[in-house]
């Protein structure tokens, strides 16, 4: 008997060893879940290390609030405590897929101003690039605060930045002059839903042909998962997809995109 459990407690050990860690860079409270939420239950099921680290979690005082912030806040059907509402959504998303969490607490683009007070990006039309030198210093606070966070995970998974969002971009840029520090694996992947945009088609496709691909098998089971979970997001689903059915039917899209018998993602490995 003895010896029977001596050989279990070696076996869990040696698979504890073997299993990898994934972290899942994600810029908004959402995007992680909309673009890689079946394969992050995929991992959760295969018992891996799985922790998904949300950026642009941070909300300023009311009082500070630009234009540009008040009118995604009333897209989003929320008032001032908007984010810490959002907070709860994710949470409750988080829960359902199984794996662990972390807000940063950095505020997004239609948050930051610069250093005479000015919003850098006072239209809430126009956030789909980046201001590179009025970003310099948030580029670098925020670039230590991921480094921290991602330097001992041995899969570390980014937005591509499709669609060009500016907080996606920044994301993206941070850890691209951070990466040579990691001691594992570096993932793109497609951010959804801009990725199905026939406006960001050419971008897909110079992202796909510029690294090695790697396409993802999920289940049925986790596709499912993820929608479950994307449902959580409540205040988002009409902004990004106008009503719940047409989120339902894009994401089952692109899921079948890569494979036509099975769900799968994509991923580019850097």
């Amino acid at each position: 008997m003895k010896k029977e459990s001596k050989v279990i407690l070696q076996y869990d050990y040696i698979a504890h060893k073997l299993m990898s860690s994934h972290i899942f860079i994600s810029p908004h409270l959402d995007d992680a879940v909309l673009s890689c939420g079946d394969y992050i239950k995929h991992l959760v099921n295969k018992k891996e290390a799985v922790k998904v680290l949300t950026v642009f979690t941070g909300y300023p005082n009311a009082e500070i609030m630009t234009e540009a912030a008040k009118k995604f806040h009333k897209l989003c059907g929320l008032a001032e405590d908007m984010y810490k509402y959002r907070c709860e959504e994710d949470c409750a998303a988080m829960k359902y897929i199984g794996c662990e969490y972390k807000h940063l607490n950095f505020y997004e683009c239609l948050y930051r101003i610069d250093k005479d007070g000015r919003s850098i990006y006072p239209d809430f039309d126009n956030i789909f690039h980046f201001e590179y030198e009025l970003e310099q210093e948030n580029s670098a606070v925020i670039q230590e605060g991921i480094m921290q966070e991602i330097i001992k995970f041995d899969n570390v998974y980014v937005p591509s930045a499709i669609g060009n969002h500016a907080d996606h971009l920044l994301v993206n840029l941070a850890v691209n002059v951070i990466m040579h520090k990691l001691k594992g694996k570096l993932f793109y992947y497609l951010d959804f839903p801009y990725c199905m945009f026939e406006r960001c088609i050419d971008q897909v496709n110079d992202c796909i042909n510029k690294y090695q691909k790697r396409i993802m098998s999920v289940t049925e089971q986790e596709l499912e998962e993820k929608i479950e979970a994307i449902k959580k997001y409540d205040s988002q689903i009409n902004m990004l997809f106008e009503n719940q059915q047409s989120m339902i039917e894009v994401v089952k899209k692109y899921a079948y995109k890569f494979q036509l018998l099975e769900p799968a993602i994509c991923l580019l490995e850097v």
